[in-house]
C-alpha cells in the first residue's frame, strides 16, 4: 500500500523544480479550487513550471481559463482561489526578505515586481501592470539562501502585489515559466500616485507551434524560429522559447562563453539605484535583452560565485519614475521680470512773469516786473519779488542772482537796500539807492508781516520818496 502510495506521488516529486517560500505566496484555498482538476486527474504542484511541457496538455503560461489547475504567469494562484490571510505589511525604504527553494537547481534568471490591482471577486491576472523593482540574476546559486530586497522609498501607500518569477533554460528549446505573488499593504509617505508609473502586463510573447496549440511559442528544435521576440511588446515581454541560436535567452551550455549571457525580460523601472537594476542593453535591436552593470557572471555549472549579492548595494532608491519612463523634469521657477516704472516726463513750464500779481500785491504802485527788478536782491523783499517776477528774476533754471552779487550797482535794477544796526531799537534805518543815484533813509518798524504786505508797503514808500 505504501508503495503504491509512492507511485502516485511519484509525478509530483518529479514534476517538482522550485518556488518562492519567504514571504510565504499565496496559498490554495482547497482540494477542489484549484488544487486538484477532479475531471483530468491532475494535483496542484506549487513546484511545477507553470507551462509543464512535460505534464501534458492543457497548460498555456497566458491563459488560466484553459490551464487545467487554472494557474498562470502573472500570478500562480487568483485572489479568489488563494487562502485569504491578512496581507504582508512592508514599510517604503525599508527591505523585503526573500528566499527560494530550488529542488531542481535549473539555469535562469528572474526579478521581482509591484502592482497596485486587485480585484477579490473578478479575476484581473492577465490585465494586472506590473513595474520591477529587481533583478535576480542566476537564481539558483541564491537557492535555499535569504535576500534582502530594498523597497523603493518613492512606493505609493496601500494594497499592493508583489511578484515574483523565475524562467528556467535547462530544456532548449522550451522555456518553463515559475511564478508566486504575495499580497502587500505598503506603508509610505510617498505622495506617487500608481498611475504616474510607468506599468505593462505581464506577457509571454506568442507564437504557436504547429501540432502544440497549447504551448505558446514553444518549438522542435530543427524550427530556428527568431520570431518570438520580434514586435511592440518585446521590450516588455517574455519570448516563450530558447531555442540556441535565436537570441530570445542566453546561452547555458557550458562551452557558452560568459560574454554571451544576459538576462531577459522587461528591466527595472527608473528610480531604483540598488537590486541589479543598474542595466544596459545587450544588443539595442532586441530591447529585451540587458546586462548588469558591474555583476560578475559565473558558469551556469559552477559550484559558488554570482548571484543578488554579487550585484552593488547601492540603498533603496532614486528619484521616482515618471510615466514617460525617466524621472521628471522640473524647470526652475522663473519669476517675472516686471519693467521698472518710469515717471512720464514732463516739460518744464514755460518760464513767465506775472505781471498782473505784481502790479496786484503793490496795489497798483508797480506796473509790471519790469519795475520791481530792484526788488529781486532785495534780503526782505526778493521772496515775493521772485515769486511772481522769476524771469525778471533769472531764477527759472533754479539759478538766479545771490545776494553776494551786490558789487555792481547796475545788477540792482530799480534799487537796492543796505541796514544800519546803528541801534538795539525795533526802529532801524533803511537806505534805499535809487536808479538816479539818490539815497532815501526811511525809518521802519520790522514786524511780522507777510512778504507781500512788506512789498506792498516798501514800493508804496518808495513811491512817496520819489
Amino acid at each position: 500500500m505504501q508503495l503504491l502510495l509512492l507511485f502516485l506521488l511519484l509525478p509530483t516529486i518529479v514534476w517538482g523544480h522550485g518556488r518562492l517560500t519567504v514571504p510565504l505566496p499565496r496559498q490554495c484555498a482547497g482540494d477542489n479550487k484549484p488544487c486538484f482538476n477532479k475531471k483530468a486527474g491532475e494535483f496542484f504542484d506549487p513546484d511545477a513550471p507553470i507551462n509543464c511541457g512535460e505534464c501534458g496538455g492543457g497548460h498555456p503560461p497566458n491563459d488560466p481559463t484553459k490551464h487545467v489547475t487554472k494557474q498562470s504567469f502573472v500570478c500562480r494562484i487568483s485572489e479568489q482561489d488563494m487562502m485569504k490571510t491578512p496581507p504582508k505589511q512592508l514599510t517604503a525604504g525599508g527591505t523585503v526578505a526573500m528566499r527560494w527553494v530550488f529542488p531542481a537547481a535549473h539555469p535562469g534568471d528572474g526579478g521581482l515586481y509591484v502592482s497596485y490591482d486587485h480585484n477579490p471577486n473578478v479575476d484581473i491576472r492577465q490585465s494586472m501592470k506590473f513595474f520591477k523593482i529587481a533583478n535576480f540574476p542566476q537564481m539558483r546559486v541564491d537557492s535555499g539562501k535569504t535576500v534582502n530586497v530594498h523597497l523603493p522609498a518613492w512606493l505609493p501607500p496601500g494594497r499592493a502585489v508583489l511578484r515574483w518569477d523565475w524562467y528556467a533554460l535547462h530544456n532548449d528549446p522550451d522555456v518553463e515559466f515559475y511564478a508566486n505573488c504575495i499580497d502587500v499593504n505598503i506603508v509610505s509617505s510617498s505622495t506617487l500616485k500608481p498611475v504616474d508609473i510607468p506599468s505593462y502586463p505581464i506577457v509571454i510573447a506568442k507564437k504557436e507551434a504547429p501540432g502544440k496549440p497549447e504551448l505558446s511559442c514553444q518549438v522542435g528544435r530543427a524550427a530556428n524560429d527568431k520570431s518570438c521576440a520580434s514586435g511592440q511588446i518585446a521590450a516588455n515581454a517574455f519570448p516563450g522559447n530558447n531555442l540556441i541560436g535565436n537570441g530570445n535567452y542566453r546561452n547555458v551550455l557550458p562551452e557558452a562563453p560568459l560574454s554571451s549571457y544576459f538576462i531577459t525580460g522587461p528591466q527595472c523601472v527608473t528610480g531604483v539605484t540598488g537590486n541589479c537594476c543598474e542595466t544596459v542593453p545587450k544588443n539595442p535591436a532586441l530591447p529585451h535583452q540587458f546586462t548588469i552593470v558591474g555583476y560578475t557572471w559565473v558558469k551556469s555549472d559552477a559550484a559558488h560565485g554570482g548571484g543578488f549579492n554579487a550585484c552593488v548595494d547601492k540603498g533603496s532608491s532614486g528619484p521616482p519614475p515618471s510615466s514617460g519612463g525617466s524621472s521628471p523634469v522640473v524647470p526652475p521657477v522663473v519669476p517675472p521680470v516686471v519693467p521698472p516704472v518710469v515717471p512720464p516726463v514732463v516739460p518744464p513750464a514755460a518760464c513767465t512773469d506775472d505781471d498782473a500779481g505784481a502790479k496786484k500785491v503793490s496795489g497798483g504802485k508797480v506796473a509790471n516786473c519790469a519795475e520791481a527788478a530792484g526788488f529781486c536782491v532785495d534780503a526782505e523783499h526778493s521772496a515775493i519779488a521772485r515769486k511772481y517776477c522769476p524771469k525778471t528774476c533769472g531764477v527759472c533754471g533754479g539759478g538766479g542772482p545771490s545776494e553776494d552779487d551786490d558789487d555792481d550797482d547796475s545788477t540792482r535794477g530799480r534799487g537796492s537796500s543796505e541796514k544800519d544796526d546803528d541801534d538795539d531799537s525795533d526802529l532801524q534805518l533803511e537806505r534805499h539807492r535809487m536808479a538816479d543815484g539818490t539815497t532815501l533813509s526811511i525809518d521802519t518798524m520790522h514786524l511780522p508781516v507777510t512778504g507781500a504786505d512788506l512789498l506792498g508797503a516798501h514800493l508804496n514808500l518808495v513811491d512817496l520818496n520819489e
